[in-house]
């Protein structure tokens, strides 16, 4: 069994950004939520995930933050609730908004971005945001991000003197919390690991 509480105030205010409401407000939950297939499934992991965070000492809020905001994106997605309707329906989003949303993320993509921050920055909302990110750059906003900080890690790891910050620390403050996944992950996007990257 698993119980998970977020600040009324946070989910409320994420909510109303990722649906694109004015102000928060009163969301009703049908019950009962199926977590052992699709949405409800993938839901959990983010559940998961954010426990595991939650117990370790280096956690910082550039992860949790984010996490948060996947779990509280994750439940809206997977429950039906009455802004139900608002999911399937997103105005198109400016070539405007869509720019300074890249700009924010390639500028400053070590600090603590959520889609909450970057829809608000691009004037859109979270769910118009990422339907955009994924019509134009064929990636969620998120997805944007993480590879915008796996280049800011090579970069880091080109420049740093060979007494400098470790592999596993420079990844840490970029956000990346599994060092066996973030390595997977640097090889596929740079063709070589993050110590071979270090050595050069």
């Amino acid at each position: 069994m698993m119980a998970i509480k977020i600040n009324r105030t946070d989910f409320e205010r994420i909510s109303a950004v990722f649906l694109g409401l004015e102000t928060p407000v009163l969301i009703d939950f049908s019950l009962p939520l199926r977590i052992d297939q699709g949405l409800g499934l993938e839901w959990m992991s983010s559940l998961r995930r954010l426990s595991r965070l939650a117990h370790q000492p280096w956690s910082q809020p550039l992860v949790t933050g984010q996490l948060v905001e996947e779990a509280v994106i994750g439940l809206l997605r997977s429950g039906q609730h009455s802004y139900q309707d608002l999911l399937n329906l997103a105005p198109p989003v400016p070539n405007s908004s869509l720019q300074r949303a890249v700009d924010l993320i390639e500028s400053v993509p070590e600090e603590a971005l959520t889609l909450e921050s970057i829809a608000y920055v691009a004037g859109v909302s979270g769910r118009a945001l990422q339907l955009s990110f994924r019509k134009e750059l064929g990636v969620s906003p998120m997805q944007y991000l993480k590879a915008c900080r796996l280049d800011r890690v090579a970069e880091i790891l080109l420049a740093s003197a060979p007494d400098g910050p470790s592999v596993a620390d420079t990844a840490r403050r970029l956000g990346f919390t599994h060092m066996g996944r973030f390595a997977a992950d640097y090889a596929a996007r740079h063709g070589e690991l993050p110590s071979t990257t270090r050595q050069k």
